[in-house]
């Protein structure tokens, strides 16, 4: 089974036989000392990267005119995009392969994902017609992402109380070199992507549409996040108040959990998570905000036009009353139960604002 690849350093649920002797979970900043020091220089290198890099983006996107922007053609900044994604996950896997993450690599995933894959929206902020992002903000919203995963990681643990958590897969080299083990990152990455979505949405949109429906809650919560419409970039993701950075990601604890317990019932062989596919999600995540929608098929190529999640939800930055989830059905489902019509697509929405934009004229 898939389970065989799972190393004593990986925590399995009940049922997986990993053929190891499994180490007690850390909680708390354990985890940080326990791991291995190329993996903290890891971290120390990106950090520094990432902030000074996005305080370097955003003084050139200040100072640069509109027209430069429009020069790089969509193949170059795909292609870019593939080049940086492939770079960064690629060479973390392979510290991840001979390095050890420590007593608890759920825990520390949880950081690193986030800082080694920040640089995918620098190059995004790059390439977006947005004149910069808050440098203090943005950090503050980010690290509320990180914080709420370790929420999840450590009321995962306490459920899953006899093994200290929930299996994660951390490939080793043997496993690169098996088109098997590689070909599993294609559900597991598939299952991570449809099922906590759809897990994740049953809070997130109904959460969403109190903060747009509730004055005082619009006002002094979520209307910060709204201050760009028409021109996004992937670093928006942590873009919003203190409370709304905290509420938004708190969501995914509750989608993140329910899958897991779903997983371990339906397949309790199976480790539907793996350093690659949390490398994924983070991308995926970013992209929510890209700058162009056609980002969306830079990890799902081929998408249906009617499944752009980038497209969805940039229908909700253009118009606020729309779009409320982060999935079609989900919203369908809290439309029905409302009485409302929200789902709205980005040709219905663009039509829209130019048919408002020149009753106006």
């Amino acid at each position: 089974t898939d389970s065989s690849n799972v190393t004593a350093r990986h925590n399995i649920l009940p049922g997986v036989d990993s053929g190891h002797d499994l180490p007690k979970s850390a909680i708390g900043m354990d985890f940080i000392s326990t791991a291995h020091p190329v993996q903290l220089a890891c971290l120390a290198v990106f950090t520094v990267i990432n902030v000074f890099g996005l305080a370097w983006i955003n003084e050139i996107k200040r100072n640069e005119k509109g027209s430069k922007r429009q020069n790089l053609t969509w193949t170059f900044r795909r292609n870019a995009y593939y080049a940086l994604i492939g770079t960064l996950i690629g060479s973390n896997c392979y510290v991840d392969a001979y390095y050890d993450m420590g007593t608890s690599p759920n825990w520390f995933l949880v950081l690193k994902v986030y800082v080694v894959l920040f640089p995918v929206g620098l190059l995004d902020l790059k390439f977006s017609e947005v004149d910069g992002v808050p440098l203090f903000g943005t950090f503050f919203g980010w690290s509320m992402w990180i914080i709420t995963g370790w929420m999840r990681e450590y009321i995962t643990e306490r459920y899953f109380v006899e093994t200290g958590g929930f299996p994660i897969l951390i490939l080793k080299p043997s496993d690169y070199a098996s088109w098997r083990s590689l070909l599993m990152e294609v559900p597991r990455f598939a299952g991570m992507v449809v099922g906590t979505g759809i897990f994740t949405d049953l809070a997130f949109s109904p959460m969403h549409r109190l903060c747009h429906a509730l004055p005082g809650a619009y006002k002094h919560i979520h209307k910060k996040h709204h201050e760009y419409t028409t021109k996004l970039t992937s670093l928006l993701s942590y873009h919003s108040t203190a409370i709304d950075d905290f509420l938004m990601p708190l969501t995914t604890v509750l989608g993140f959990f329910v899958y897991y317990v779903v997983m371990n019932r339906l397949t309790p062989q199976f480790a539907p998570q793996s350093n690659i596919s949390w490398y994924l999600m983070n991308v995926l995540l970013l992209f929510n905000h890209a700058h162009d929608t056609r980002c969306a098929e830079i990890l799902t190529p081929g998408l249906p036009r009617s499944l752009n999640f980038v497209a969805y939800h940039n229908v909700h930055h253009l118009m606020p009353g729309r779009n409320f989830g982060l999935t079609v059905p989900s919203d369908l489902m809290w439309d029905r139960i409302l009485g409302v019509k929200t789902v709205t697509s980005l040709d219905e929405a663009l039509s829209a604002i130019s048919k408002k934009r020149d009753e106006r004229q």
